[in-house]
């Protein structure tokens, strides 16, 4: 603009020089022209001053003079608009000069001005093109007149011509709400700028974003809105933000945790409603000058204070167990945790807590330990086997009773492989199979199966199987709880055996009496007959085999039942071994059999008839299969435990059965008869077991007369035992405690 007026100012100098040249060219040519006039009527007066007439000669004179004064002015006049006119060339070519001069500087200045002017054009289109915002200008009904490739980038438009092309309407093809653009033009229209109005808008691909728009109004010299011009920023992320941040918010102003936030200094700015509520503050409490210290006790402060915020400052983050104080002055215990927030440049600006009352964790937790204490304990003290093994059947846990059972220490079992260490190999796959069906399928909670002990024992388990689970469901584990019915088998067998045995011994003496007395009554047989009189005797042998035999049954029941109480009264072995043989004597001479007795005076305390009895059996066997003129001997003798005599050498079932006794008293019948088989040694002492089945009908046994021995001993606290050698002979030992 300043150009522009110097140069209207040297254009009107000019034009003011150009008309006093014009001027003073004019005044000369006009002064010229009138001196020559002057010097043609100067010359017509000096011709007629010539002349000769006097009365003019005056006249003339004066002329003359006049002439001359006028040529004088003449010529004075034309110097003088001569040097006018040189003045207004000179003037005029300086004007014209200095003109050209400034318009060569305005030349050079609309130069600089019109690079600036592309220099600043190409930077603002640089700006338009590459602004991180989008930029548009539209008309006022809104359509686009310019927009950038970041608006495009942000409605999903390749470019802005395709946005353009597409969009003629903003109102009625951008906005989800068209009243949101209408109610922006309102605004723009009454303030002619409008800065950060949000609204939600379509993409091409029909998803709705948030944008944020500023824009004004450009007017003409009149104020008609000629366009409106404007940025868009896309701020969906940050509205996302906003809405993550208020959902954090509200969900923080829900939970029944209690969350704080506090600065370095420990100064309280935020607490939610859960921790309002319990510190006993108002919602909207001003919190200033509350600090840390305030709402924990102080050994939870202390902890905090010297630990947990330290921690936090460090690692970012602290969990830990500590309390808070309610407004009652209540210490409620809370698992606590703490983080730091920090800047990027690693600093920490505040600290937040959020803690949760586990009050009711703790009782719970307490009352889990109490019924886990009860559980183990019941676990670590009940008789029944207790077995845990994982997925792949290693062994996780066992009771003491297994351990017992099983001969093993805890460190021997556990880690172990279950099928192969305690399960004998011909059951480990049927067992494996069900341990398997068990977890996939729930199948066999309850089968038996053999177990080895470390001396390679077998004992037989009923098992109860339960299937242990994790939170998903998932089979984790097995707890197995057994009862060993090793004992209660062989009692099961042997009552079977018992029956069938029973039956066929019972039925034995009953046909032979049924026989004699269906002769008899029929009068087949004459009852006074010999023949009769041998059939009665039969009748009389069977019924009393029978009788004897339900005696045994009965002595042996009510033995091992228990009904029979021990009569214990001190008694000397001499006169029992004495009583014994008076006993057998008669049986002996008929056998032409000799007792040899060995005795000694030992002072015991039993009952003094039931060792009699069993003397008497023993002493009996030994005469029933003594070959005639062999001699049986019975002996008794005290044996000091511990003092590793002969007999206890060979006989370490002694040793071992006795070891908590200082004194056993041995007692030992000795035959010269047939001797006992080795395998049959042991069965011998079972009920109905006889080393050959035909010596109940030869020998007139019942079977039941070493367990009735067997039974009066183990009820003395003894133990009692045979050694034999065929075709040598037997010996039968048993043991009582001294007194």
């Amino acid at each position: 603009m300043t150009n522009g007026i110097a140069s209207r100012r040297l254009g009107l100098a000019l034009l003011y020089l150009l008309t006093l040249f014009c001027l003073g060219w004019v005044s000369f040519y006009s002064l010229t022209e009138w001196r020559v006039t002057v010097d043609r009527q100067v010359e017509l007066q000096i011709e007629l001053a010539t002349s000769t007439a006097p009365e003019i000669v005056a006249q003339q004179q004066l002329l003359q003079q006049t002439a001359r004064e006028a040529k004088t002015r003449a010529d004075n006049a034309i110097a003088v608009s001569l040097v006018s006119f040189s003045f207004s060339a000179i003037g005029f070519l300086l004007v014209y000069y200095l003109l050209n001069l400034q318009l060569q500087r305005e030349l050079a200045e609309r130069q600089r001005a019109e690079e600036a002017l592309r220099q600043a054009e190409t930077k603002y289109r640089s700006i338009f093109e590459n602004a991180i915002e989008g930029i548009f200008q539209t008309t006022p009904d809104g359509r686009y007149l310019t927009a950038n490739p970041m608006l495009a980038k942000i409605y999903g438009y390749s470019s802005p011509a395709e946005l353009m092309a597409n969009i003629s309407d903003l109102g009625q093809q951008l906005y989800v709400n068209p009243n949101r653009r209408t109610e922006f033009i309102r605004l723009l229209q009454q303030h002619d700028t409008v800065a950060g109005f949000e609204s939600q808008v379509y993409r091409r691909d029909g998803q709705a974003i948030w944008i944020a728009e500023q824009a004004r109004i450009v007017r003409d010299d009149n104020g008609k809105p000629l366009y409106y011009e404007g940025i868009v920023e896309d701020i969906t992320e940050r509205k996302q933000a906003e809405e993550e941040r208020a959902k954090l918010i509200a969900i923080l102003e829900a939970t029944l945790d209690f969350v704080a936030t506090a600065d370095l200094d420990e100064r309280v700015h935020y607490l939610n409603s859960s921790a309002c509520k319990v510190f006993g503050f108002d919602r909207d409490r001003d919190f200033m000058g509350l600090h840390l210290s305030n709402l924990h006790p102080a050994w939870a402060y202390d902890l905090l204070h010297r630990e947990a915020i330290p921690k936090a400052i460090q690692d970012g983050v602290w969990v830990g167990e500590t309390a808070i104080l309610s407004h009652d002055g209540r210490e409620i215990p809370v698992s606590q945790l703490l983080i730091a927030h920090k800047s990027s440049q690693g600093k920490v600006k505040l600290l937040s807590t959020i803690a949760r009352d586990i009050t009711q964790r703790l009782q719970i937790e307490a009352s889990l330990r109490e019924a886990e204490r009860r559980w183990r304990s019941l676990l670590e003290n009940v008789r029944l086997v207790v077995v845990g093994l994982d997925r792949q059947g290693v062994v996780e846990y066992v009771n003491p009773f297994f351990l017992e059972l099983v001969e093993y220490t805890s460190e021997e079992v556990l880690g172990k492989n279950w099928y192969e260490v305690f399960l004998p190999p011909h059951q480990r796959q049927r067992v494996q199979e069900h341990f398997l069906q068990l977890q996939q399928q729930g199948l066999h909670n309850y089968y038996q199966n053999s177990i080895l002990t470390k001396s390679g024992q077998e004992r037989l388990i009923a098992w109860n199987n339960t299937i242990l689970r994790d939170l998903q469901g998932e089979a984790i584990a097995t707890l197995s709880i057994g009862e060993d019915i090793t004992e209660r088998y062989a009692i099961e067998r042997m009552k079977d055996e018992f029956v069938s045995v029973v039956s066929h011994e019972l039925r034995t003496p009953l046909t032979s009496i049924h026989g004699a007395l269906n002769l008899l009554s029929s009068g087949l047989i004459d009852a006074h007959s010999d023949r009769g009189r041998r059939v009665i005797d039969i009748a009389s042998e069977g019924a009393d085999r029978l009788v004897r035999l339900v005696n045994d049954i009965l002595e042996l029941e009510r033995l091992e039942s228990g009904k029979i109480s021990l009569l214990q009264r001190s008694c000397n072995a001499a006169d029992l071994l004495e009583k014994a043989t008076d006993l057998m004597q008669v049986m002996a001479n008929r056998a032409k059999v000799t007792l040899s007795v060995y005795s000694q005076d030992i002072q015991l305390n039993v009952d003094g008839d039931r060792i009699i009895q069993v003397l008497t059996n023993l002493l009996g066997n030994a005469i029933k299969f003594s070959p005639e003129g062999s001699t049986v001997e019975l002996s008794v003798e005290a044996i000091e435990a511990g003092e590793n005599s002969e007999f206890e050498i060979l006989n370490p079932e002694l040793n071992s059965a006795s070891a908590s006794l200082s004194t056993n008293i041995l007692f030992t019948v000795k035959d010269q008869g047939r001797g006992i088989p080795e395998d049959k040694i042991e069965s011998i002492f079972e009920r109905f077991h006889q080393v050959d089945a035909s010596d109940s009908r030869k020998k007139g046994g019942t079977g039941l007369g070493l367990a009735i021995c067997r039974s009066i001993i183990q009820q003395h606290g003894g133990r009692i035992w045979a050694e034999s050698v065929l075709g040598e002979g037997s010996r039968f030992y048993f043991t009582l405690p001294s007194m």
